[in-house]
């Protein structure tokens, strides 16, 4: 092995005063490669809002009180069209989610803080960088969120 594997690196980020580790640092061409997922990701999300958009005001734009004919539709089916528009600005919420964290991590590549945890600023390993490119924190950091939520 030679001395260059097995030094650790610091870097320090403008927000925290704390010194983060990283054994091995992200090469450039995995990080282009992460970005390049990351704009694609942006583009399917954007995609998806649009779509998202046009359903919810189509089901808006619907004319609740009447039909073609101009008999009164039932309060069931109001009710129906409503729980639908709900669940779609709901999904359109966890898709909008979703962007956001897609945009922050473009955001942190442009910065250089690409690939650090939010909660413990520790390095993400690339493995799951490579699963999750907008992951926002390491593994072990989401798994005592998610146990947190649980509880």
């Amino acid at each position: 092995m030679t001395v260059k594997a097995t030094k650790k690196k610091e870097i320090s980020t403008k927000n925290e005063s704390k010194k983060i580790v990283r054994k091995k640092r992200i090469k450039k061409d995995e990080i282009e490669n992460l970005k390049n997922e990351l704009l694609k990701e942006k583009e399917i999300i954007l995609k998806e809002l649009a779509s998202l958009d046009e359903v919810v005001l189509n089901n808006s734009s619907k004319d609740t009180n009447k039909d073609i004919s101009g008999v009164s539709i039932h309060l069931a089916d109001i009710g129906t069209d409503n729980q639908e528009t709900e669940t779609l600005l709901k999904i359109r919420e966890r898709v909008e989610e979703r962007l956001n964290q897609v945009e922050t991590a473009l955001n942190n590549i442009n910065k250089g803080g690409y690939g650090i945890c939010n909660k413990c600023h520790k390095a993400i390993n690339i493995e799951r960088l490579l699963a999750m490119p907008y992951t926002e924190f390491c593994i072990n950091c989401m798994e005592a969120l998610e146990k947190m939520r649980i509880s």
